[in-house]
């Protein structure tokens, strides 16, 4: 079942998500550094399965068009990202490369400082 659900989440992120490394500044000028895996779809339903089968959180996107059905963000965001971009690798077919690069950031970041939880 775990490998069913790590299928399905990989097609979603394929076609739907991103994988980010946010970047915050602090009062004193430290960096942090933040691995992110988003999903942004007009089904909430969707959503609220990413969310119970994987953590995160969701949002509403802004959209500037009337006539656009609202869409919502699925965010997965530090350890829990990275956790699930290793686990779905291999099964991408799109964004695969996304996730090296990803990686080759976050050895980067580690060698300054860790990324956040």
């Amino acid at each position: 079942m775990l490998r069913d659900k790590l299928s399905y989440v990989a097609g979603i992120i394929d076609g739907e998500g991103c994988f980010y490394v946010a970047y915050s500044t602090n009062k004193d000028g430290y960096t942090q550094r933040q691995a992110q895996i988003i999903v942004t779809n007009t089904s909430v339903s969707l959503m609220e399965w990413l969310k119970a089968n994987f953590d995160g959180t969701i949002s509403l996107s802004n959209h500037s068009n009337p006539k656009h059905k609202q869409s919502y963000r699925w965010i997965l965001t530090g350890k829990k990202a990275i956790s699930l971009a290793e686990e779905i690798r291999p099964l991408l077919i799109v964004k695969n490369n996304e996730v090296d690069k990803l990686y080759k950031m976050r050895a980067q970041f580690l060698a300054c400082a860790p990324l956040s939880n």
